[in-house]
């Protein structure tokens, strides 16, 4: 029978032209066919593989090779400290996307009351469950989704994290409906990749209409500005949103051409954008001090 050690070697070597992190997928493994945790893995590393972990290694080792994110195949994946259940037909979190949870986070801070946050096409429900539980004070949160299996998954998160009774999630394509309350802050993590561009091997078994729109990228964008800029909701309203750092200016001349030139329009970070539409009240108070939304 083979060794942990041996076994590990075997898988880190076979997943060297597949992942872009094969020691961290090979653990991952051997933690999931073993059901050892990584210290345990190490301490016994000449312990020898029974015939059930090397069968449920050898198929798990096959779906990684087919390009099977690991998140999948493991069934949880680390988003910002805090542990999520993805399964196939919804998005795995991305690093990047921590990045947005920053900035959010950071502008809820900022603030001297309990915002309402709205946000649209949470997938997994990685954003709001973490911003409700780095923010226990916020209880009025809405989490919208196109897919039904998305919504089961974030909704599980969300109990799974204590939070569940804090957001309300629901079945909804961008604001096709519009929320019967006024948000504060709107978050979209809609899909920004555009096919032609970006169509490797490891996105395949990923939900492809979680992934990619329309226009080059920016079709589903392009239709939440316009929907908001025709519901009249949006005024002195922040939207955060992610997109790839190549298309920000394209999105930019976007928001411009839907909501007009006095549209703020802020690139954070690599991945990340604000855009706001300020009432005149407000643009006056702006211009006067010659500041920004954020002051």
């Amino acid at each position: 029978m083979n060794t942990i050690k041996n076994s590990l070697n075997n898988v880190l070597h076979r997943l060297q032209n597949v992942s872009s992190s094969p020691q961290l997928d090979a653990l991952l493994l051997l933690e999931t066919a073993t059901g050892l945790s990584r210290t345990q893995l190490i301490k016994r590393s000449n312990r020898p593989l029974t015939l059930r972990e090397e069968y449920r290694l050898s198929r798990m080792l096959w779906q990684r090779l087919n390009h099977y994110p690991v998140s999948y195949i493991h069934t949880y994946q680390e988003f910002y400290t805090y542990t999520f259940r993805v399964e196939p037909g919804v998005l795995c979190p991305r690093p990047e996307t921590e990045h947005l949870v920053e900035r959010v986070s950071s502008y809820i801070s900022s603030l001297s009351y309990s915002p309402r946050i709205l946000e649209i096409g949470t997938g997994s429900g990685c954003i709001s469950v973490t911003l409700a539980k780095e923010h226990p004070h916020i209880y009025n949160f809405e989490a919208t989704d196109i897919s039904s299996k998305a919504l089961q998954i974030a909704l599980w998160n969300a109990n799974l994290h204590v939070v569940g009774n804090r957001i309300r999630f629901t079945h909804k394509n961008l604001l096709r409906t519009l929320p019967w309350y006024r948000p504060d802050i709107i978050i979209a993590n809609l899909p920004y990749l555009d096919r032609k561009r970006h169509n490797n091997p490891s996105l395949q078994k990923e939900p492809s209409s979680h992934l990619y729109s329309s226009q080059k990228g920016r079709g589903h964008y392009r239709k939440l500005f316009t929907q908001l800029s025709q519901s009249g909701l949006f005024e002195d309203i922040p939207l955060f949103g992610e997109a790839l750092p190549t298309d920000m200016e394209d999105l930019h001349k976007e928001a411009i051409r839907i909501f007009g030139k006095n549209v703020f329009f802020t690139t954070f970070d690599s991945f990340v954008f604000q855009i706001c539409v300020p009432s005149d009240s407000v643009r006056k108070k702006i211009t006067k001090k010659g500041g920004d939304m954020n002051e």
